[in-house]
């Protein structure tokens, strides 16, 4: 069984609309390109309400992930606008935050450590604007990453601003690594250390979880596990999840909507809401809504890659990465390349 709640958690039509992707573009002048822009980006708009569940599904090379950047706030569109509870998105914050595909753990950190580095960084702010702590104590320094191969994962100096530990140990818990705080990221298994890497994201409390292909990288085994997990975990903190993925499964099972987004340059070709109520079973994708929303999602990827020309006028470079479709959605999906 997976997810738990409402059937079909709030749509746009009845629920705040918190996030709103206005008319985006966005284009690159590659190094070593010679002067040819590339068009990540053309004209993406998309909506979000509060508590939804959305995927954003497309192949590699198709803007997913600068997507999630400039909703993010880690770029600025080239055109169009992001909006994010109404506020024009300008520069990153701790209400958006963002789960990567890598877990990204600090090895020489704790995994309580790893998880509260978040609130340090967030305190240490605090600390500098009232002027409390010099300079040299803002970040880790390399004496203790060094000291750390030689005695394990080194725990913070009582130099630097203390977060709030019970929040901390609560995360733990909810992520279900109690027992594991002490532990190094390397002696994880790599759900587990994703499983780390998220609770990094919820302590901080954020009010929109973005999450890029954050089980890409795992095994067949655990990934399901991980989607389970990942639901059960939205249904008891209902914040609302951006979620991108590159699985047609994967995107019908999670998502309350579906965008579909095809490359050359980057765009949404399509939209669906998943009509499925929760919790879901794995056998949900024997069911004839299931399979109509497959079809269509594998017929519009297909349809909309093989409309594109190298060298369009329309299109930015294009590699062929970006317009087939990877092995293991063929394999995911019973389709063939």
């Amino acid at each position: 069984m997976i997810g738990h709640g409402a059937p079909n958690s709030g749509t746009q039509d009845t629920a705040e609309t918190i996030l709103v992707v206005d008319h985006v573009s966005k284009s690159y002048l590659p190094t070593g390109s010679g002067g040819v822009v590339f068009r990540a980006l053309s004209d993406v708009s998309l909506r979000a309400a509060k508590n939804e569940f959305i995927t954003v599904l497309g192949p590699s090379g198709c803007g997913k992930t600068t997507l999630l950047r400039l909703i993010a706030g880690f770029e600025r569109p080239s055109r169009g606008r992001v909006l994010f509870e109404g506020v024009e998105v300008r520069s990153p914050g701790a209400d958006r935050v963002v789960v990567f595909q890598q877990p990204g753990l600090y090895p020489w950190l704790s995994v309580r450590d790893n998880i509260a580095f978040g609130l340090r960084l967030a305190s240490s702010r605090r600390h500098r604007r009232r002027g409390s702590i010099p300079s040299s104590v803002q970040a880790i320094d390399r004496r203790e990453a060094d000291d750390a191969k030689e005695n394990g994962p080194a725990t913070w100096s009582w130099r630097r601003p203390k977060p709030d530990w019970d929040k901390v140990d609560e995360t733990i818990a909810i992520v279900g690594l109690k027992g594991f705080e002490k532990r190094p990221p390397y002696e994880l298994s790599g759900g587990m250390q994703q499983r780390a890497a998220l609770a990094r994201a919820l302590v901080m409390s954020p009010r929109l979880l973005l999450m890029d292909e954050p089980f890409g990288a795992l095994d067949a085994h655990t990934r399901p596990a991980m989607q389970e997990f990942l639901l059960e975990l939205w249904d008891k903190l209902r914040a609302t999840i951006v979620f991108v993925t590159h699985d047609v499964y994967e995107a019908i099972l999670l998502g309350d909507r579906v965008v579909v987004m095809t490359p050359g340059p980057g765009r949404v070709a399509d939209e669906m809401t998943v009509n499925i109520p929760r919790p879901r079973h794995e056998a949900v994708e024997e069911t004839d809504h299931f399979r109509s929303l497959r079809n269509k999602a594998i017929g519009t990827l297909r349809g909309d890659m093989g409309d594109l020309g190298v060298g369009s006028q329309t299109a930015g470079p294009v590699s062929l990465v970006a317009t087939e479709l990877p092995i293991e959605f063929h394999r995911r999906n019973g389709t063939s390349p």
